[in-house]
C-alpha cells in the first residue's frame, strides 16, 4: 500500500519563510533566487533549493543584493 503522506523531498517553502529564516527581507530572497535560478513556483520552492538559499543569503557575499 503506498503512503499518503508526502516525503520531505516534496515539501515547499515560501520566500516570506525563506527571507525569515536568513533574516533578510523578501524581496532580497527573490532577487537572489532569480539570481540563481531557482525555480519558483507561486512563490514556493522546494526543500533543497530553499535550503541553499537560506544558506547562501546568510553568507557574506549576498550582502550585495540588499
Amino acid at each position: 500500500m503506498a503512503s499518503t503522506h508526502p516525503s520531505r523531498r516534496d515539501e515547499v517553502f515560501s520566500l516570506r519563510e525563506i527571507a525569515r529564516a536568513a533574516g533578510v527581507p523578501v524581496r532580497q530572497a527573490r532577487a537572489w533566487a532569480e539570481a540563481e535560478h531557482v525555480p519558483i513556483h507561486k512563490s514556493f520552492v522546494k526543500l533543497s533549493d530553499a535550503v541553499a538559499l537560506v544558506r547562501s543569503l546568510k553568507a557574506p557575499q549576498s550582502s550585495s543584493l540588499k
